[in-house]
């Protein structure tokens, strides 16, 4: 079995990812379902950020399922498929990148969707489901590869085949020195040689 990431560094991104996770859900639960805005904000780029850890997670993971593996396993099915994003109009975890940020958690400023509805206070009810979503895929990191992996498997068919988007992965801090940061980069790196490796 080739491994993209070493696994100390599969060990640790995914240390990363959990902490990460667990840092933004701290700062939701408590909220009672609003936050201020600059808090919100800050909340919205931690996610992003961990969505992007997240996917090229999964594509390095992906990449290391047999064949025989993803076939056999379990299709994603109810609550899995809303999970996923697939099929589903609430989606709380997309399988790839989106490639216009706008949006209910983008940035105030950044496109519609954003209501406030009590000035400087913004509805967490959106960045709640998508924590939910990366809790999700914590809680059965298996079951989501397979889904990648059965996604990158049918990436021949028209339209958009790579789960990348073009450039920075979303969220990258510009700080070289961010823990986080570090982990999306190496994340990155995995899934790229992944997605360029010759089939």
């Amino acid at each position: 079995m080739k491994h993209w990431l070493t696994p100390e560094q599969s060990d640790w991104s995914w240390q990363r990812l959990v902490l990460l996770v667990a840092g933004v859900w701290a700062l939701v639960l408590p909220a009672r379902g609003w936050l201020g805005r600059a808090v919100f904000v800050g909340a919205v780029r931690q996610v992003r950020l961990a969505e992007a850890l997240a996917r090229r997670l999964l594509i390095c993971r992906a990449a290391e399922l047999g064949v025989a593996a993803v076939r056999r396993g379990p299709a994603p099915c109810g609550a899995a498929r809303v999970r996923a994003g697939l099929g589903a109009r609430r989606v709380c975890l997309a399988l790839v990148d989106r490639l216009d940020l706008a949006g209910p958690c983008a940035a105030p400023g950044a496109g519609a969707g954003m209501a406030f509805e009590a000035p400087g206070w913004v509805s967490t009810a959106h960045l709640a489901r998508r924590v939910a979503g990366l809790q999700a895929l914590i809680a059965e990191p298996e079951r989501y590869a397979r889904l990648m992996a059965r996604r990158l498997i049918g990436s021949t068919r028209a339209g958009r085949t790579s789960p990348l988007r073009p450039g920075a992965p979303p969220g990258l801090p510009a700080d070289l020195h961010d823990l986080d940061g570090s982990a999306l980069r190496l994340a990155h790196s995995g899934a790229l040689a992944v997605l360029n490796a010759p089939p």
